[in-house]
């Protein structure tokens, strides 16, 4: 008797790139003048979520844009509480350059150690003054 030849090695993913993005809205707060960008965490795919891209729709209807200030992806309040507050003052500069009663439309996007989700949109604020 003796051993079997050695096996061949096969790589075994334990996790994957999250799910889709749930329930995404935003919401506009007049009274402070900003939008509330918010979310349902999705499944993580067995590894953590370590981050949220957060992209905002310009004025053009096509281009989104990556916040990289108030929608910080690495933020852990952001991560815990699924949220994050944009002024309008940013929403109405370049390179979003939306303007007055104009819809406020975001993409978001999960991360964990394996890669980025698929992406998935949603909406509900307007500007307001």
């Amino acid at each position: 008797m003796g051993y079997s030849p050695e096996s061949t090695v096969t790589t075994v993913r334990v996790a994957r790139v999250p799910d889709v993005t749930l329930n995404i809205a935003t919401t506009t707060y007049l009274s402070e003048n900003k939008v509330l960008v918010h979310w349902t965490t999705p499944y993580s795919g067995g590894s953590p979520i370590i981050e949220y891209i957060v992209k905002i729709l310009e004025s053009d209807g096509v281009t989104y844009t990556r916040d990289s200030v108030y929608c910080l992806g690495v933020d852990e309040t952001a991560l815990q509480q699924n949220e994050c507050e944009i002024p309008y003052s940013t929403l109405m500069a370049a390179p979003y350059s939306l303007g007055w009663a104009t819809s406020v439309t975001v993409q978001i996007t999960a991360v964990n150690l394996v890669g980025e989700g698929p992406s998935a949109t949603g909406n509900g604020a307007y500007l307001f003054s």
